[in-house]
C-alpha cells in the first residue's frame, strides 16, 4: 500500500485572498457581511442559507408565535428601515423580531417561483381563479388596488391565507423551505424571504423595541 495513504493530515483549500479567521460573507453571529449581502442574488438564483443565521421581521407585537402558516423575514443585519419607519409613522413604534435558523434552509429565487406559478396555470385548470380569489381578498384586506397583473398580483396577496396561496406554498414546500418574496424585493426590501414552515426553521432570540 502506498505509504502516504497510511497518514493522516490536515488540507486545506481556499480562495485567492482568503486570510485565516476572516469571514467574507457571514459574521460570527450569524449576520450577513456587506460582500455576503452583494454575493445573495434572490433575483435570479436558487440559494442555501446556513444554519445559524440570523434574520429579522417587523411587528406590532413584541412576541409573534413561530407555529404559523409562513413568516416574512429580511436576511440584513436588522429588517429594513423602510418598514421599521413605516410602522413608527403609523402605530408609533415598531416592534424588531430577530430570529436564527435551525438548519440549513434552500430558498427559491423570483425566477423559480415566476416558473412555477406558470406551471400551476398551465397544470391545473383551477389554480388561476384560486389565484384571482387571492389577489382580491389581498385587495380588500389592505386596500391596495389591483395592478391588473394576475401573476403580480397574485404575488402581492401571498400574506393572505387564502385558498390560492396555501396551493402555491404547498407546491413550493415540495422542494424548498422558503422562497423570495417578489412583491417585497421589488418594492425595495433587497432580501426579503418567506418561510414556510416557520416552525420547522426558525427560533425566535429576541424582540427590539423601535420608537
Amino acid at each position: 500500500m502506498d505509504t502516504f495513504l497510511q497518514h493522516s493530515f490536515l488540507c486545506h483549500h481556499g480562495i485567492k485572498g482568503m486570510k485565516w479567521g476572516v469571514r467574507r460573507y457571514q459574521n460570527k453571529d450569524g449576520s450577513l457581511t456587506e460582500e455576503g449581502k452583494l454575493r445573495l442574488n434572490l433575483k435570479n438564483i436558487d440559494n442555501t442559507f446556513s444554519k445559524g443565521l440570523v434574520v429579522s421581521r417587523v411587528s406590532t407585537k413584541p412576541y409573534e408565535p413561530v407555529l404559523d402558516f409562513r413568516k416574512y423575514v429580511s436576511l440584513q443585519n436588522k429588517s429594513e428601515d423602510k418598514w421599521i419607519n413605516l410602522y413608527k409613522n403609523y402605530y408609533g413604534y415598531a416592534w424588531e423580531h430577530i430570529y436564527e435558523t435551525t438548519k440549513d434552509i434552500k430558498v427559491s429565487s423570483i425566477k423559480t417561483n415566476i416558473n412555477a406559478y406558470k406551471k400551476l396555470v398551465r397544470d391545473d385548470p383551477g389554480f388561476l381563479e384560486l389565484a384571482k380569489d387571492a389577489a382580491e381578498a389581498h385587495r380588500k384586506q389592505t386596500g391596495i388596488s389591483a395592478s391588473g397583473d394576475d401573476m403580480n398580483d397574485f404575488f402581492k396577496s401571498l400574506a393572505v391565507p387564502t385558498e390560492g396561496s396555501k396551493k402555491y406554498m404547498n407546491y413550493m414546500n415540495m422542494k424548498y423551505d422558503a422562497i423570495a418574496d417578489k412583491f417585497g424585493i421589488e418594492s425595495g426590501g433587497n432580501r426579503s424571504v418567506i418561510i414556510l414552515e416557520p416552525h420547522k426553521t426558525l427560533q425566535f432570540k429576541k424582540a427590539i423595541l423601535r420608537r
